[in-house]
């Protein structure tokens, strides 16, 4: 992947206009806070402090949901839970996209390099793990794989991203209000695709 690569704030605000009926659960730091702030209330769960949580939670979420789960993983955290890959892929839900933030390092906590940078190991290990659908994106194609990510079956895209700048919050939101707000804009989506 030589294009460009993609400012998550370009990123978040493509994928809020492909779809009005998703859920997206984001990694920690400012990513989260990010996402929330452009995401509509009640779209984001935050994993606060939650490194490798976001592929078990959102197939956990996507086998009890009907909606569009997005899990909004860095590559740092994805290595802290390989395992967990292997069994999204098993389980397969056909509501769900992985959309995998790669950085190229741990950014919330320096910086420091990953395994996978400079590397095409996501793709590799996504594949090795049993996923069918992957793609990667930059800046140039993010709308087409964006579009391809929300279709029906289990995707992956793997975005080569710009490191973020972006604030950490002076005081966060209460898990229990994340998660209230994020199961009210579940059943709403629940009873929007019953119509």
């Amino acid at each position: 992947m030589n294009q460009k690569p993609i400012d998550i704030k370009y990123l978040f605000t493509k994928l809020n206009t492909h779809s009005t009926t998703l859920q997206v659960v984001c990694h920690l730091g400012p990513t989260a806070f990010l996402a929330m702030d452009l995401f509509p209330e009640g779209v984001v769960l935050p994993l606060y402090g939650s490194m490798g949580m976001v592929l078990p939670v959102s197939l956990g979420l996507a086998l009890g949901s009907k909606c569009k789960i997005v899990a909004v993983e860095g590559d740092g955290s994805l290595l802290m839970n390989l395992g967990a890959v292997a069994t999204v892929a098993t389980a397969s839900p056909p509501n769900m996209l992985c959309l995998i933030l790669d950085n190229g390092g741990y950014q919330t906590t320096g910086g420091q390099p990953t395994a996978f940078s400079g590397t095409q190991g996501i793709f590799s290990v996504l594949e090795a793990s049993g996923f069918k659908h992957l793609r990667e994106a930059t800046q140039d194609n993010i709308d087409d794989a964006l579009a391809w990510g929300l279709e029906p079956g289990l995707r992956a895209v793997i975005c080569k991203t710009l490191p973020l700048d972006y604030p950490f919050r002076d005081r966060l939101i209460s898990p229990i209000d994340s998660i209230v707000a994020f199961q009210n804009i579940n059943e709403f989506n629940a009873n929007e695709n019953l119509h």
